[in-house]
């Protein structure tokens, strides 16, 4: 702590997430630029809107709309928002309450 700011900031709690079976990968079906409207650990419901697709080359114009298909977390976002088909956007996972962990 260096006194940079004038609180200390809050720690985060812990969160487990299923990575495994519970999980989506948002994945890119056209090359384009990328606005993501979530960010990771942001938890979101089914329907929730993740990332529009833009044209690169014709601005506004939009290739797709991606959304959450269930509840969960962002687990994983990309970071650079040039994309191309098949690169992965965003995973969204099911967040596991403490007693899913101790079964």
């Amino acid at each position: 702590y260096l006194q940079i700011i004038s609180q200390k900031p809050s720690p985060s709690k812990t969160r487990f997430i299923d990575i495994d079976t519970k999980c989506s990968f948002i994945t890119a079906s056209h090359h384009g630029l990328a606005e993501f409207h979530v960010s990771i650990g942001d938890t979101v419901s089914t329907g929730a809107a993740l990332v529009t697709l833009y044209d690169p080359h014709n601005f506004g114009e939009i290739f797709a709309k991606f959304h959450a298909d269930h509840h969960g977390v962002i687990a994983i976002i990309r970071r650079n928002p040039m994309v191309l088909p098949g690169d992965h956007l965003c995973l969204l996972a099911q967040e596991l309450r403490p007693e899913m962990l101790m079964s």
